[in-house]
């Protein structure tokens, strides 16, 4: 579907994506070799500290360990009871 403004708006971002392209191309090609080496140091660092959340999810059967999808043992599931005055939430 085709907006009000398209029609006079979609030739001015052709004209400005054309125009700026090349500027980013450069941009993109001076700043590769920082953001690798930034990407190199902090990788590591980061996936460590993901990766020993999914550990102890996976020793709990909670969160990113639990591949199940159900709930962890002896938990009660949240939700899914009848909405009443008295349980609006269905909790």
């Amino acid at each position: 579907m085709l907006g009000l403004l398209s029609g006079i708006l979609d030739p001015v971002g052709d004209t400005l994506e054309s125009g700026l392209k090349p500027i980013g191309n450069t941009v993109g090609m001076i700043t590769k070799p920082v953001t690798d080496t930034v990407g190199s140091v902090t990788k590591p660092v980061v996936g460590g500290v993901m990766g020993s959340g999914q550990k102890a999810g996976q020793q709990a059967g909670v969160g990113a360990g639990n591949t199940s999808g159900g709930t962890a043992e002896g938990n009660e599931q949240f939700g899914g009871k009848e909405q009443t005055g008295a349980n609006p939430l269905g909790l």
